[in-house]
């Protein structure tokens, strides 16, 4: 997940891995989204995997909302 403010959180299996709140990143607002790649170019540090479902919000979910998506989905997957 992504905030306004640039704090970053990585979830896997709907459990936070990594809390980057401190990183305030400005969003760029001119620029495509890139999902599964570096955002700096289209062909360097692809992601080598799948990725079962991408959901967009226009505010940042809290962790307990990011848990609660994953466990209403993930018996579709076989998880």
């Amino acid at each position: 997940t992504r905030d306004g403010a640039g704090g970053i959180c990585t979830y896997f299996d709907g459990v936070i891995e990594v809390n980057n709140a401190a990183s305030a990143v400005t969003l760029a607002t001119d620029i495509n989204w890139r999902i599964g790649v570096d955002v700096n170019s289209t062909t360097s540090e692809p992601f080598n995997g799948n990725i079962y479902s991408v959901k967009m919000y226009n505010r940042a979910l809290s962790a307990a909302e990011v848990k609660q998506n994953f466990d209403a989905t993930k018996s579709r997957y076989g998880l």
